[in-house]
């Protein structure tokens, strides 16, 4: 065998993983754990692996924007509710419930077999299951209610711009509300933008209290059972939530969309303001809320089918992003979808729906494509110097995809953090034997992992792989293989 010449590079391969640690927007470029990823559009990480997202389809074609999707959920009685051009409709039976409505943004609760919704404009509503008519409680200006909880036997409501609610009798759907004021402890005034019944283990065994949010960040936390002798656990601070839809019970605890980060509210209070531990999405949530904070359209929408969360983000252009975590794995990696231009979002028989600024109704996590279009695959891995801090040239990449049909990409490879634009067009046609062993599973010969090696070029000390593709059928992603050569002279 011919000898090396004196300084000739030296050809190494190297793998990175699928970007199954998610998104990234915490952490300095050069600080990311090589499993993360600074860009992680509609790729959803996975356990080993990240896959394209589910697609969507029209539902229901209604009439005005589709502001507020509400499921209506009494025993096996599951209604899908949609306010848009002022009325309430059933989407399933695309029925009208009601007109002349002059706002769309509800928000409600399910009580007693009913659904109780308030927009702080026109009169709160009361809907059976069958017909929808003015609530007939008394006490508060039904026309100001914005919002409605439910408590331990009792319903509660709140007017637009208040610093007090309003409560019912036990099991009550009607009747005389008592008021109950929260300016009285509030250390910093604001107003009451949400309330929710939150399950917190304080040492003895978990317990039931009603967090009380204002729009300052304050949280007033009560206990027990009758408002005339609730005990006050204390008043907390986070920083401010986005909207009434950004706080969502999840389990027994709380999520809130913030100005700062998507928190738990078992976590903030414990923390107060000063929160050490972000979550990855973090410096991406602060951007979105400089800018897009007042715009209408945040919304927390947990879909356990799908084995996600998701934050709805308001975008400059005017549509609507959304910021996604997998709450099936431990780490719970992020993500952002992108395409899903909705307003609004709610769940009908466990199943993921969203309303659109078009006047339609949209199934979500359905089929492999976008009402038809393709959806939009685009995912940077995480800079790396693979453990070697001499300059490498990139001379071929093999990103390992599976694919169910025929896909076309492109990548890129990018050095020392100038972003890689993805120019190298490429195409995955799933012919030929069946290959499975690497991960241990069998896939039929429909279902193809891509193995070629091609070509790549530059050179650097940091070494950002991109991948980006449009794609109508299932596509997963397990990997990426460099192969480079490593040395002084370059």
């Amino acid at each position: 065998m011919a000898e090396r010449r004196r300084g000739q590079a030296k050809t190494v391969e190297r793998s990175m993983p699928a970007p199954t640690g998610g998104w990234n927007t915490r952490d300095s470029l050069s600080d990311m754990r090589e499993e993360d990823a600074p860009v992680l559009e509609n790729w959803f990480p996975g356990q080993g692996k990240c896959f394209s997202r589910g697609g969507f389809g029209v539902q229901a074609t209604l009439s005005g924007s589709v502001d507020t999707l509400f499921e209506h959920n009494a025993g096996a009685n599951r209604i899908l509710l949609a306010a848009c051009g002022g009325t309430i409709r059933n989407v399933g039976a695309g029925t009208t419930l009601d007109t002349g409505f002059s706002n769309n943004r509800w928000q409600g609760v399910n009580f007693n077999g009913r659904s109780f919704l308030g927009n702080g404009v026109d009169t709160a509503q009361d809907f059976d299951g069958s017909a929808i008519a003015d609530t007939t409680f008394s006490g508060p200006t039904l026309a100001n209610i914005v919002g409605f909880a439910a408590y331990k036997n009792r319903v509660y409501a709140w007017e637009i711009n208040s610093q007090s609610f309003w409560y019912g009798g036990v099991n009550s759907v009607s009747g005389a509300m008592t008021q109950f004021f929260v300016n009285r402890v509030s250390r910093m005034g604001g107003n009451i933008l949400h309330m929710e019944n939150w399950t917190h283990d304080a040492g003895d065994g978990p317990d039931d209290y009603m967090a009380i949010f204002l729009n300052n960040g304050e949280v007033i936390v009560y206990t027990g059972s009758d408002p005339a002798s609730w005990v006050l656990i204390g008043v907390f601070r986070i920083a401010p939530p986005l909207s009434a839809r950004s706080i969502r019970r999840v389990g027994g605890d709380i999520v809130i969309a913030t100005r700062e980060d998507v928190v738990l509210l078992s976590e903030a209070l414990g923390k107060g303001r000063v929160v050490t531990d972000r979550s990855k999405i973090s410096g991406a949530m602060l951007e979105a809320a400089q800018s897009q904070a007042a715009t209408f359209g945040w919304d927390v929408c947990l879909y356990p089918r799908g084995g996600y969360m998701l934050v709805n983000v308001p975008q400059s252009d005017g549509t609507y992003d959304q910021f996604v975590v997998n709450t099936a794995v431990k780490h719970k990696p992020w993500c952002r979808f992108t395409g899903q231009n909705a307003k609004c979002w709610s769940l009908w028989n466990e199943r993921l729906y969203f309303g659109a600024g078009d006047g339609k109704v949209y199934l979500a996590d359905d089929g492999d494509d976008d009402n038809d279009a393709a959806i939009v695959l685009d995912g940077q891995q995480a800079w790396t110097q693979f453990k070697m801090r001499n300059r490498k040239r990139v001379t071929a990449t093999r990103p390992l995809i599976q694919v169910a049909g025929t896909v076309s990409f492109s990548r890129g490879v990018g050095y020392d953090f100038t972003p890689s634009i993805p120019v190298t067009p490429a195409t995955i046609t799933a012919t030929g034997t069946a290959w499975g062993s690497a991960w241990g599973s069998a896939w039929s010969a429909e279902d193809q992992v891509d193995r070629q090696w091609r070509m790549a070029s530059g050179h650097g000390e940091w070494v950002g792989f991109r991948l980006k593709m449009m794609t109508e059928t299932q596509v997963q992603w397990f990997g990426t293989g460099f192969r480079m050569e490593a040395g002084t002279g370059l």
